[in-house]
């Protein structure tokens, strides 16, 4: 005959409540630190620069719930974002036209797909490093 008492069944019940509770802020977390981190590499390595103007209207729209959805999002604000975004040139010119006349101003740095570059680098990663970091605030929601 096998007989066993099982006692802490409370104690279950309330944890997983607790991760039950916490787990899409965990994930929306997660995902803002990410989309901070994309933007913070694509204003550092990658948008062109000559006013400033380009790079300080980059933003990150904190992750919100939708559905089974968590999503955060990252742009630029600016009227020629999208144009310097898809543009080959962008940062490479040298300062002069197409045709060769010179520019008043240009940028010497930065790169077309100021945003997508970074976004795919990190995406290799990006499902591992969220998977990580819900593990992180999991444990120390248990803990409470």
């Amino acid at each position: 005959m096998l007989s066993f008492k099982l006692s802490g069944a409370k104690n279950v019940e309330q944890n997983f409540g607790r991760l039950a509770a916490g787990t899409w802020p965990s994930i929306a977390v997660a995902i803002n630190e990410e989309a901070e981190y994309i933007l913070q590499e694509s204003q550092e390595k990658y948008v062109p620069v000559v006013s400033g103007d380009l790079k300080d209207s980059g933003f990150v729209r904190p992750a919100g719930r939708s559905h089974r959805d968590v999503r955060a999002v990252i742009g630029y604000d600016s009227p020629y974002a999208a144009v310097t975004h898809e543009n080959p040139r962008a940062g490479k010119t040298r300062g002069l036209s197409p045709s060769g006349k010179p520019y008043s101003e240009w940028s010497s740095v930065g790169t077309w797909k100021f945003l997508e570059k970074p976004l795919a680098r990190r995406a290799k990663v990006l499902q591992r490093v969220v998977g990580q970091k819900i593990t992180i605030a999991w444990a120390q929601l248990l803990r409470r």
